[in-house]
């Protein structure tokens, strides 16, 4: 018997996307789902309602019924904002971004408390929650129990996966009226079943209460299993031998600081290594760090030191495997001696161009107001931008990116190696 327990004490906001894997532009709309709920996580709660597909189950319909849909991709967030389309190149963040930003700051007057138990071997279990009203006037409305799966393998629109998938609801569609007293609780039991075709460790089960004028008030989702999934998130490096250019060159020294994220229930503690058979890299010393990891938090899970050797090639791309436990990752480093140009980001420089929304010849880019970005020479490019960045690979490049830092980090500046021609996006 597997026992989770969350309180969801800040604003959670609802993400309902109503999609189909048959859909041309809903991949971008996916895409953007699913980096926003990596950046945010304990913040938004996403259920993807199927249509006409093998995903679809009655309850879907229940749903696109009740919000009178009919154009997909659609987002309804908190059941108050909707966006309709999609994107068959890019993403749909920067509108997203925007309405959950502004859904962000919407008070609600509700805390909800969730405790599942679960029982591994029977596939049975109860999940438990409290509602509790913290402001002085009565609320009610509709709440609601959805069972969702992420990470189910799915060759669609050149995507490999689905996420957020929901998979039951509890009872059914229409959910329970419920109606909580000024500073008062009440508490609600589900009895549900996960079939031996869902991966229990990937399913979640959110629950919403939901107003007669269709805003949600607030959510929560807990999962099954309290396990943890490290992933690596991003890293930091200094020379600990070399010119302090902040490039790693033949014959440096390099100390990197390695950040994973947990991406599942449960704390992580466990230990990282990590290896590279690189011939021109000698790893020194790896040391794990002692962590504890709750869901969505990021640290620094492992310090590594390694030297390159003097007769390393220039635009030399040198790959690490970094071992979490639960997941296995590749770091791609560049070593080059080619720093390539500084772009500011405001003004452009040579044939790079950077604009909010870009054209439908265009991929995706850089945060919400800063779409693309193109190549205009080979080289490493740095691009200095404040906050948080993601670069994501897309499935549609068809020329060579290797990332310096494939994924969300939160630096000054960041480096990639361009060696071919076209458009990128990070």
């Amino acid at each position: 018997m597997m026992n989770s327990l969350l309180f969801a004490a800040q604003r959670v906001v609802v993400c309902e996307e109503f999609t189909g894997t048959w859909c041309h532009y809903c991949h971008g709309a996916a895409r953007a789902l699913e980096e926003i709920y990596y950046r945010s996580y304990d913040s938004l709660v996403v259920i993807a309602y199927h249509l006409s597909d093998q995903f679809a189950i009655p309850e879907c319909n229940a749903r696109n019924s009740y919000y009178g849909i009919s154009a997909y991709p659609t987002v309804v967030f908190d059941g108050n904002v909707t966006n309709f389309g999609g994107s068959y190149l890019g993403t749909m963040f920067p509108p997203y971004r925007h309405y959950l930003t502004t859904e962000f700051s919407v008070s609600t007057p509700l805390r909800i408390n969730l405790t599942c138990n679960y029982d591994t071997i029977a596939n049975t279990g109860t999940i438990t929650a409290t509602i509790i009203n913290d402001s002085s006037s009565t609320v009610s409305g509709t709440l609601q129990f959805a069972i969702v799966e992420n990470d189910i393998p799915c060759n669609w629109q050149g995507m490999t996966e689905v996420d957020f998938v929901l998979r039951d609801m509890l009872p059914d569609a229409n959910g329970e009226a419920v109606t909580i007293s000024p500073n008062d609780s009440i508490t609600c039991l589900r009895n549900f079943t996960i079939s031996q075709t869902w991966k229990e460790h990937d399913c979640k089960i959110v629950v919403f209460v939901q107003a007669s004028n269709k805003r949600i008030y607030q959510g929560a989702e807990i999962g099954l299993v309290p396990e943890p999934r490290m992933e690596y998130y991003s890293l930091e490096l200094n020379e600990t031998n070399g010119n302090n250019n902040y490039w790693a060159e033949p014959g440096e020294g390099i100390r990197m600081y390695i950040y994973g994220k947990n991406l599942r229930n449960g704390t992580y503690t466990g230990n990282s290594s990590i290896n590279c058979s690189d011939p021109y890299i000698t790893i020194t010393s790896a040391t794990p760090q002692s962590v504890a990891i709750g869901p969505g938090e990021v640290d620094t899970i492992l310090i590594c030191d390694f030297n390159i050797s003097a007769t390393c090639p220039s635009l030399h791309q040198v790959l690490f495997l970094l071992n979490s436990g639960s997941t296995i990752d590749t770091i791609p480093f560049i070593v080059t001696t080619t720093p390539g140009f500084f772009d500011d980001i405001e003004s452009g420089q040579g044939n790079w161009t950077h604009y909010g929304i870009p054209p439908p010849t265009m991929t995706t880019g850089i945060s919400p107001s800063i779409k693309v970005i193109r190549q205009p020479t080979p080289g490493i490019v740095a691009l200095k931008v404040p906050g948080i960045i993601q670069v994501r690979m897309m499935h549609h490049w068809s020329h060579h990116i290797s990332l310096l830092h494939p994924t969300a980090i939160s630096v000054s500046t960041i480096s990639m190696p361009l060696t071919g021609t076209g458009t990128m996006g990070i």
